[in-house]
């Protein structure tokens, strides 16, 4: 796993590692070793995946304080456009997507 960008402040996209052999493809996306290793520590409160037909736009969510919680977002075939937006207004990078 490793960070290859950090668009927003506590916004981090990482690489997950994949291992091909003979039998297919082996991905790990969440690992609590790793993820402490490099300054995110994370207790997942949920997990969901969803299986969308192509084209389709999901809404926009976001959390306030106190019901606010990390998410770790994985395509596991296929292709997304994850579009995240700074509506933080205390935040230097306010309005930034």
């Amino acid at each position: 796993m490793e960070i290859i960008a950090e668009p927003l402040p506590g916004l981090k996209l990482l690489q997950a590692r994949s291992f091909k052999d003979d039998r297919g493809e082996f991905v790990k996306p969440y690992n609590d070793e790793v993820f402490r290793s490099l300054g995110m520590p994370m207790i997942p409160r949920e997990i969901v995946f969803s299986i969308s037909r192509k084209d389709v736009l999901r809404g926009m969510h976001f959390q306030t304080p106190g019901s606010d919680h990390q998410k770790l977002v994985t395509c596991a075939a296929g292709s997304i456009i994850d579009v995240v937006v700074d509506i933080r207004k205390e935040s230097p990078s306010y309005g930034q997507y």
